[in-house]
């Protein structure tokens, strides 16, 4: 009886690969498998300020007024920080008083503020095409800056490309993520993001802590860039992303814009050269 070799199997499975259209599949297996294998830490320049269920248990209401958003950046201008994001939607009125003393607190800041824009699907009943634009008030970006922060989904429900930027009624703009790193531009590609960097290294405070003035906490936020948004449960703002993890959206962008940091702003090869090397690796497993 012949003793089959380990290698025919293997040449077998290449060859079903290559004849069902299944790279890409195999592709998005191996990419995990390298994100899993081989992790780095963040730089630790981003910190998360987090919307977190300790901060709205402590403040007792919500939605929030926006004044403390307000007394939060004026917490942030004495700590030193560089750079201010954040991941909460300005677009609708609040009360106007609260709304006021946000307007206040970005004119204090100097400019040095980034709030965010996003996309949507139309009205119910529209052809499906429809899309709304969610922007910050304009009182609000008389004095601020913007960025997008939609990321794209997967068929398979996973996040893991993301963009330096979109044209928005024919306007580009940067990502968030491309913001807090200080790098983008309208011609670059979406790229991979680098889930082999360690969440658990991103830094992060907790919103109340900042609030409160918490000497620590400040000491830990000079001359980093911050971002602010919800990491609550409650608050539904999760994304699933490769090898089972689940994250925030503002630690998402986080994320993002370490892997631009950490020049690791990763793409595929294309399907001619993921086959042309699917069919080297038969080739040679064959001969030998």
């Amino acid at each position: 009886m012949k003793h089959y070799r380990p290698h025919i199997f293997v040449v077998v499975a290449l060859a079903i690969v290559l004849s069902s259209g299944w790279q890409g599949t195999l592709r998005n297996i191996l990419t995990d498998l390298r994100f899993a294998w081989v992790s780095r830490p963040a730089v630790g320049d981003i910190v998360v300020i987090a919307i977190d269920a300790p901060s709205i248990e402590k403040i007792g209401v919500w939605p929030w007024p926006r004044s403390l958003h307000a007394d939060l950046l004026r917490r942030l201008e004495i700590a030193g920080v560089r750079d201010i994001v954040f991941d909460v939607d300005f677009s609708a009125p609040s009360d106007a008083a609260s709304d006021q003393a946000f307007v206040e607190a970005l004119q204090a800041a100097g400019g040095s503020v980034v709030l965010p824009s996003f996309k949507q699907p139309g009205a119910d009943g529209s052809d499906g095409t429809a899309i709304y634009i969610n922007r910050p008030l304009k009182q609000f970006g008389e004095h601020s800056w913007t960025a997008v922060v939609n990321v794209a989904v997967e068929p398979n429900g996973l996040v893991r490309r993301y963009p330096f930027g979109e044209n928005l009624d024919e306007q580009f703009l940067p990502s968030m993520g491309a913001v807090l790193a200080g790098q983008y531009a309208a011609k670059r590609k979406p790229f991979l993001i680098d889930f082999g960097i360690r969440t658990a290294s991103i830094p992060k405070v907790s919103y109340i802590d900042v609030l409160r003035g918490d000497k620590a906490t400040l000491t830990r936020l000079r001359d980093k860039k911050v971002i602010i948004g919800g990491t609550a449960l409650e608050l539904g703002d999760r994304f699933s992303i490769p090898n089972g993890g689940v994250v925030s959206g503002p630690l998402l962008q986080a994320l993002a814009a370490e892997s631009i940091l950490q020049n690791r702003t990763l793409q595929w090869t294309s399907d001619i050269v993921t086959l042309a090397g699917l069919c080297i690796i038969s080739l040679v497993m064959m001969f030998s």
